[in-house]
């Protein structure tokens, strides 16, 4: 888990640290390049270079500028052979910069980057990116893109702080119009990553992420006390770290809750039969397709373990509601986008079992949203992809859309809070917030067969995981937090070739590795 901070945040913590006196930023400088060489040597030790590669050094016109004047000094002194390439205007650089860049000056020359000639850097040398860092907020010019390109693609490029050309904040590539960069090897970031290490373009070009401390840790304790919430990523790495649900001896299928799914007609119930199918291997004690009635005998020839049950309409839902045991629903998958769907929701709504809105139940109430949004309550959770968050949330969906006005997390934090319900905005970059302030992203982009997810069917699959763990008694953002995690992980474990049907099988899989580890765990812990 990586806790993350914001541009904001950071300049926060550093102005209380720089409050104390003049030369702290020139130390908290010196101790942040220090800490990226560590970072640069051990990447390099591991590295199949049988020689010494050559390094380049690029900084820029602000502090990370400054921070990568010291790297190159401490390389040069590590016995590296390094070069120094600069960008921007020069005498503007902050005091503690241009002392750290007197310092390398010493030791070697500064060229200028736009002048750097394309046989200068060698296909197995190393780049340290070392020019914007957090703070850019326009994109970068022609000419440096330029510059930039001549590098080649098969140099190892490590970014200090986060890749130049990435919005801190929103993960957007801040790039000319066609241009592109390639991604870095490995990103060092300082005290806490950044939003734009996870969200959109820039979990792309992170490569591997390494957080390093620079001593702001006191500052951290004190200012974090002043914000109202914290952020967090996780990654697929982190799913042996949750909490996750586990069946013990003498429990029966009614102690893990019983889902009901509610399904389209004839011909429509694919989506709603791998929804339930999930709920099922995550754990759920019994599960129940609604169908109407024209749809039973379709759906009957297709499950075994899986109920079936007559809800076509709101009368027949509110009597399988009143006559059951049903601890959560899932509506959405296949259901069909119409008015019927939209009274459907009013009854699931007007109770207080916990019920996932996805697909179509969303699309159902495009240009209706205020209706929906006045009726959900804090056992529900939204699951929109990013075209139907957009018709539920218009203005949010639309400064989301403009590159430079609000970041994914930002977009569903607000979504959040307006609904007053669990929001889940999917992709890559999965962001999950819950009224109370609780928002985590759920990253997948270190697992490139999580990519193998954009399939047709995937998403109805994670609406059904997230059902089967709040039927479990799990908590709304905790069941979506797992089965975001639990979704990614059992698309690595099938890999090429997937189809959405695979997916429920592995999700029980992975659940059962982890439920033996939370048992071994809790009779080490007994003993």
């Amino acid at each position: 888990m990586f806790t993350i901070l914001t541009a904001s945040q950071v300049n926060q913590i550093e102005g209380e640290r720089f409050a104390s006196g003049d030369r702290q930023q020139h130390a908290l400088m010196e101790t942040a390049g220090k800490a990226a060489t560590v970072s640069i040597l051990n990447w390099v030790s591991k590295s199949s270079c049988s020689t010494p590669p050559g390094i380049h050094v690029l900084c820029g016109p602000g502090n990370n500028g400054g921070d990568g004047y010291v790297v190159a000094r401490l390389l040069r002194e590590n016995g590296y052979p390094v070069r120094v390439y600069s960008y921007g205007d020069s005498s503007r650089l902050s005091a503690a910069a241009e002392s750290m860049r007197q310092k390398w000056l010493a030791c070697g020359p500064v060229g200028e980057l736009c002048e750097l000639a394309p046989t200068e850097v060698s296909r197995n040398d190393i780049v340290v990116d070392a020019l914007f860092g957090i703070g850019l907020s326009r994109p970068l010019r022609p000419d440096l893109v330029a510059a930039l390109s001549r590098v080649p693609a098969s140099a190892s490029t490590i970014a200090i702080d986060i890749r130049s050309g990435i919005h801190a904040g929103t993960g957007r590539a801040l790039l000319p119009a066609g241009s592109s960069l390639p991604p870095a090897c490995m990103t060092v970031a300082f005290h806490c990553a950044k939003p734009g290490h996870f969200l959109g373009d820039g979990a792309t070009m992170a490569g591997r992420l390494e957080v390093v401390s620079i001593g702001l840790e006191a500052e951290f304790k004190r200012i974090r006390q002043q914000w109202n919430s914290e952020l967090h990523a996780y990654t697929l790495s982190d799913l042996r770290t949750l909490q996750v649900p586990v069946k013990k001896a003498g429990q029966h299928k009614y102690d893990h809750g019983h889902v009901l799914v509610l399904a389209g007609g004839s011909g429509r119930g694919g989506a709603a039969r791998l929804a339930a199918r999930a709920a099922l291997r995550v754990g759920a004690g019994l599960v129940t397709v609604g169908v109407p009635a024209e749809a039973i005998v379709e759906n009957a020839a297709q499950l075994n373990a899986i109920m079936i049950a007559r809800v076509g309409s709101p009368h027949e839902l509110a009597a399988a509601i009143g006559g059951r045991r049903i601890d959560a629903m899932c509506i959405g998958p296949g259901i069909g986008v119409n008015v019927n769907t939209r009274r459907l929701i009013r009854i699931a709504l007007a109770t207080d079992l916990g019920v996932v809105l996805d697909a179509d139940a969303l699309t159902s109430f495009e240009r209706r949203a205020d209706d929906l949004l006045s009726k959900v309550h804090e056992r529900t959770v939204l699951t929109p992809h990013h075209g139907e968050f957009r018709r539920l949330f218009p203005d949010l969906g639309r400064k989301l859309a403009a590159s430079e006005q609000m970041s994914k997390v930002e977009a569903t934090v607000r979504a959040s809070r307006r609904s007053n319900c669990t929001v889940l905005l999917k992709g890559h970059d999965t962001v999950i917030a819950d009224p109370s302030g609780k928002t985590c992203i759920c990253s997948s982009v270190d697992e490139p067969a999580a990519a193998q997810l954009a399939t047709a069917g995937a998403g109805d699959v994670l609406s059904g995981l997230i059902s089967g763990l709040m039927a479990r008694n799990m908590r709304p953002f905790e069941a979506c937090r797992l089965a975001a995690l639990l979704h990614a992980a059992s698309a690595v474990d099938v890999g090429p070739g997937l189809i959405a049907e695979d997916l429920p099988r592995a999700a029980g899989r992975i659940l059962g590795r982890l439920s033996l580890r939370a048992m071994g765990e809790s009779c080490k812990a007994a003993a």
